[in-house]
């Protein structure tokens, strides 16, 4: 299935750990399939991977910034720096413990 431009979804993900599903741990959230404009899509067309994030992120793509780091990082898991800049990216959506998981990795 293919988002459609334009559209707002919600997704929702459930953990569970065990058959008491007390404990089930819960998260949403909502997602927004774009069209990258003509600057933007010349922007992106520009980056070379280590820059690429930080386009997204500067034009407020969240998803797509988590995603170009975190595939960075994949090619490179001992570099503290990407991890440090994940962090800050998962920071800004108060992602703290998950952030704090990359800190301690950067170390």
């Amino acid at each position: 299935m293919r988002l459609k431009t334009g559209s707002l979804y919600r997704w929702y993900i459930a953990l569970v750990p065990d058959s008491n599903r007390s404990k089930d741990i819960l998260a949403g959230g909502l997602i927004e399939r774009i069209e990258l404009a003509g600057a933007l899509r010349a922007r992106v067309n520009q980056a070379s991977k280590a820059e690429l994030p930080f386009v997204y992120a500067d034009e407020g793509i969240w998803y797509d910034a988590l995603s170009s780091i975190s595939d960075t990082i994949d090619a490179d898991p001992n570099n503290s720096n990407l991890r440090a800049q994940r962090a800050s990216l998962l920071e800004q959506v108060q992602l703290q413990e998950i952030a704090d998981f990359d800190r301690r990795a950067a170390r």
